[in-house]
C-alpha cells in the first residue's frame, strides 16, 4: 500500500533535522575548484564537526548540546532551509501534531541561531544580508501566515 502525500507537506524536515552529514567547519571547501581541493579543505578541521542533526539539537535545546565552533554559511543555509520546513509545518496544522516543534519552540531556535551565528558575523556584506533576509522571511512566516497574506493582498489589488 502506497502512501500519499499531498503537495504541501515537507519532505525537507526529516532530510535537515535528523541528517547525519557532518557541517563543513569553513566556507573554502565550497569555493574548492577540484575534489581533491575539497577533499583537502575538508581534512583541515580544528575542531570536532557536528552532523547537522546535532546542531538542529544545539539550536533548539543550546543547554542539553551547546556549539563550540560558528557554522559555516552552507551549514547556516541547510539550518534556515530546516527551520523554514519546520515552520511550514506549524503553517499546515491546526493543533499539535508529534513530532512538529512549537512554533515558541521555533522561534527560540530561530533567535538561537540569530544571537550565536548571525549576529556578529566576519562574511561579506553580501552574504550576511541574503542570510539575514533569510532569517527574517522565516521569522515572519512563525507571526503571520504569510502565504494567506499575499493571497490575500493579490485577490485585493487584482494580481493572479
Amino acid at each position: 500500500m502506497a502512501v500519499s502525500r499531498s503537495p504541501k507537506q515537507s519532505v525537507a524536515r526529516p532530510r535537515h533535522v535528523v541528517n547525519p552529514l557532518l557541517t563543513p567547519e569553513s566556507n573554502f571547501a565550497f569555493a574548492a575548484t577540484t575534489p581533491n581541493a575539497w577533499v583537502t579543505e575538508m581534512k583541515k578541521t580544528k575542531s570536532r564537526r557536528r552532523s547537522l542533526r546535532e546542531v538542529f539539537v544545539s539550536i533548539f535545546s543550546p543547554n542539553q548540546l551547546p556549539m563550540d565552533a560558528a557554522l559555516s554559511n552552507v551549514s547556516i543555509r541547510v539550518v534556515l532551509e530546516g527551520l523554514q520546513s519546520l515552520a511550514s509545518d506549524i503553517q499546515e496544522v491546526t493543533g499539535p501534531a508529534i513530532g512538529t516543534p512549537s512554533s515558541r519552540a521555533i522561534t527560540r531556535a530561530l533567535i538561537h541561531l540569530h544571537n550565536r551565528h548571525l549576529a556578529d558575523s566576519d562574511r561579506s556584506p553580501a552574504e550576511n544580508l541574503e542570510l539575514l533576509v533569510r532569517w527574517h522571511s522565516i521569522s515572519l512566516g512563525i507571526a503571520a501566515p504569510t502565504s494567506m497574506l499575499c493571497r490575500k493582498l493579490c485577490g485585493f489589488y487584482g494580481i493572479h
